[in-house]
């Protein structure tokens, strides 16, 4: 591999990553676990340590424990790695994620600098870590950010295969960690950056890439089988249909079928396109910056020597189909969710590292253009953010509401009497990931208390404890739905021993229980309700109603 070039970056960029890796891992505690996603992989974590079953995921799906199909198990494994070593709570159970998004950013990191340079490198680490989707994702219970390093090993590791073998090693690897954490979507996803790549580079030159051709293709796959095959073939052995319902269902029928035999839910019905909205979501702020920048130069953006030069310039041209990667597969997809864009981040941000070395190399575009895009964007990015965020957090947290807005505007203060004086693009970038770091964390801090009242069911389990008469174990009825998380609270409530079941409207009346806890909005609306008990009080969107 070439070694990095001299690294000149600001010396208080490391730091400012260290401080965006250290908020999260301050806040992986906050707020509880999110249904339905965080309290459905955190229980279905939960149920293979308790019955000591590292080969079968258990789902917890209305009152009934069985195996879940849904999902391979790699990323679980990590979460009970975690719970052993830090316990059954929020931060273990978030902790694989972030783990998982520092391998991320070292990983492009390792790209950039032998590619480019260490400053381009670390361009595209400091836009991956502050953009909007990674950030809180990085301390969210997703499958998501593991899958995404997965498919960021491998294709760092293809693009480095011509100088090193072992980077060819990593791209069998790494597939196979992916295909470990969400199936064969690894391989499709990889495929989608690599196959237009390969492509123009056969039109360009007649012959398959260097990196193809470098490739250790009869070990590497077989690293690939030793990775992948025993425990796909184990779980088939333990649970008969499971290779025909993930392949197909899983796999192949969420994007082709608005009704795809879901068996754990229901899907998300998606518009056509959705995913690039999705994807501008998640780059944010970068994406605001790129869509003021063509909105300034569309015409040298657009023209024919852009397109030109795209297509000559190999690692250019990689960054781009990866960052088009997901939103491009999803575009015609019946049912994804917003989150399924993420493995499509780490090409932007290595995107954004070309873009830097090529300008400072070639001079493709003026420095004047892009400096002052990305100062005016910081005026007015600062300015929502301090007002969107200060009047929207104080229906949750009035104190840090204000302390938000105290913080942000003294640093808009700040921030717009000395952009002017901004020495370079490295000066500006900083200080957009900068407030943007600080506005995320506040509002994470803010929301968490809103979040954990109203999306989770940790907080109303401990209440209704206190509030049912008697000190026997607590035996709570939930109408309609057991919320995923009560599965992974419940059993580990200390004060007073806790176990939920689900309600039909029919069974309220007779139910065995000790306690009801149901919406708020339809507590109201339920009849049976009406006949029970009193209302023992209300946590956030819950009512706890007496039983008997």
């Amino acid at each position: 591999m070439k070694s990095p070039k001299s690294f000149r970056f600001p010396s208080s960029t490391l730091a400012l990553l260290a401080l965006i890796i250290l908020a999260r891992v301050l806040t992986l505690g906050v707020p509880d676990f999110i249904d339905t996603t965080e309290g459905r992989y955190a229980t279905v974590a939960k149920l293979m340590l308790d019955r000591d079953d590292w080969v079968t995921p258990y789902i917890n799906f209305k009152g009934v424990v069985e195996p879940y199909l849904g999902k391979p198990p790699l990323h679980f494994w990590l979460m009970d790695i975690s719970y052993l070593i830090f316990g059954q709570n929020t931060f273990a159970g978030r902790l694989p994620s972030l783990l998982s998004a520092i391998g991320i950013g070292v990983s492009i990191w390792l790209l950039g600098a032998a590619a480019l340079s260490a400053e381009a490198a670390m361009v595209g680490v400091l836009v991956l870590a502050s953009s909007c989707l990674m950030f809180f994702l990085a301390g969210s219970v997703v499958l998501d950010v593991t899958l995404t390093l997965g498919i960021t090993i491998a294709l760092c590791g293809f693009y480095l295969a011509d100088r090193s073998r072992l980077a060819g090693y990593l791209f069998f690897a790494g597939l196979g960690l992916g295909v470990l954490v969400k199936g064969p979507l690894a391989c499709v996803l990889a495929g989608f950056t690599i196959a237009p790549w390969a492509l123009n580079s056969w039109l360009q030159t007649k012959s398959l890439p260097l990196q193809l051709r470098s490739l250790p293709w009869i070990t590497g796959i077989l690293l690939f089988l030793a990775i992948t095959i025993p425990w796909y073939w184990w779980a088939e052995i333990r649970n008969p249909g499971f290779l025909e319902y993930f392949l197909w269902n899983e796999n192949f029928g969420r994007y082709l079928k608005n009704d795809y035999g879901d068996e754990y839910g229901t899907g998300h019905r998606q518009p056509f396109g959705t995913a690039w909205l999705f994807m501008l979501l998640g780059l944010f702020p970068w994406s605001l910056i790129l869509l003021a920048f063509i909105a300034t130069s569309w015409r040298s953006v657009f023209s024919t020597q852009s397109f030109r030069k795209l297509r000559d310039d190999s690692l250019l041209l990689y960054a781009f189909t990866w960052t088009v990667s997901c939103p491009v597969l999803l575009m015609a997809a019946k049912q994804y969710t917003g989150t399924y864009i993420v493995p499509s981040l780490p090409g932007f941000a290595l995107l954004a590292g070309v873009l830097w070395d090529r300008q400072k190399a070639n001079g493709w575009l003026t420095n004047s253009t892009l400096e002052n895009t990305l100062r005016y964007t910081l005026g007015i990015l600062g300015a929502s953010l301090s007002i969107g965020a200060t009047i929207s957090l104080w229906y949750s947290s009035p104190i840090l509401s204000a302390c938000a807005g105290i913080v942000i505007g003294a640093y808009i203060c700040w921030a717009a009497i000395t952009q002017s004086k901004l020495p370079n693009l490295a000066a500006a970038s900083t200080r957009v990931a900068a407030i943007t770091a600080i506005t995320f964390s506040f509002v994470l801090l803010c929301y968490s208390d809103n979040l954990s009242n109203n999306r989770s069911a940790r907080r109303v389990l401990e209440r209704a404890s206190t509030l049912a008469p008697g000190n026997t174990p607590l035996r709570v009825g939930f109408p309609f739905g057991i919320p995923f998380s009560s599965n992974f609270y419940a059993p580990l409530m200390t004060s007073r021993p806790i176990t939920v079941q689900l309600l039909t409207e029919e069974q309220i009346p007779n139910a065995d229980v000790d306690v009801i806890v149901v919406r708020t909005k339809d507590a109201s609306k339920v009849e049976q309700l009406k006949h029970l008990g009193p209302q023992l009080g209300t946590v956030g969107r819950w009512s706890i109603i007496q039983a008997r």
